[in-house]
């Protein structure tokens, strides 16, 4: 451990432009230290330890939480997954309040027009044919999985020429893997205003993974994953 040079809790709160009650708690948490120099309790901090808080600074700027952050430091967690993720909680707590804010414009609506609101909430659950049912419970366990070639059998012909094989395989290795283990399948929903395009969630460790499908009749001639978060972690 360095001994020289030891900088005094007052210097680096005034360096990162924050509060000896921040440090002290991050300390708490793990994710910092600190030493003395032998002559007083007041923390200060060696060379090394001010980089390791100016990280710890950095990625709290990013989102990071300090479990995160504990993760990074002491479990072979890959920084870039970690990010991703990030970014995934964000996109999928938008795309939630984004329905929400769609549902509430609808009931807004049936009030407006002086019709009843329970009324209209009882009717605005769909039935969903069975065979597409199949097909999409089907699909989704292609997907979670990795059988392209069981998914591609459902893809219509012009599907398949906009999506081929190797671009897809990408972008459901970039969206899947900083989901962490897979749990379970949740629901299927269709779209309420677009009953051709269907919804399949699939909970994974930290989100759930949203499965778009637009139908032609029975093929598949739109595919989307993006994230979806019920419950902030």
């Amino acid at each position: 451990m360095e001994k020289q040079n030891l900088i005094d809790i007052s210097e680096v709160c005034n360096m990162f432009n924050t509060t000896s009650r921040t440090l002290r708690h991050y300390e708490e948490k793990k994710i910092i230290e600190s030493t003395t120099d032998g002559f007083s309790k007041r923390r200060k901090y060696t060379g090394t330890q001010i980089d390791n808080i100016r990280n710890v600074f950095v990625l709290r700027s990013l989102g990071l939480s300090i479990k995160d952050i504990l993760q990074l430091q002491q479990e072979n967690v890959n920084l870039k997954d970690t990010v991703i993720l990030k970014r995934a909680e964000i996109i999928a707590s938008i795309e939630k309040r984004m329905r929400e804010i769609n549902i509430l414009n609808d009931a807004i609506s049936v009030i407006e027009a002086g019709e009843n609101i329970f009324d209209y909430k009882a009717k605005s659950d769909i039935s969903i044919d069975p065979e597409l049912i199949h097909i999409t419970q089907e699909c989704s366990d292609a997907i979670v999985f990795g059988q392209t070639e069981k998914l591609y059998g459902y893809l219509s012909e012009n599907m398949l020429r906009l999506m081929p094989r190797d671009v897809y395989e990408r972008s459901r290795k970039d969206t899947v893997s900083p989901l962490g283990d897979f749990v379970s399948f949740e629901r299927i929903e269709a779209d309420p205003k677009y009953p051709n395009r269907i919804y399949s969630f699939v909970k994974y460790r930290y989100l759930e993974l949203k499965i778009t499908l637009v139908f032609n009749d029975k093929e598949i001639d739109g595919l989307w994953l993006s994230y979806y978060n019920n419950n902030s972690r």
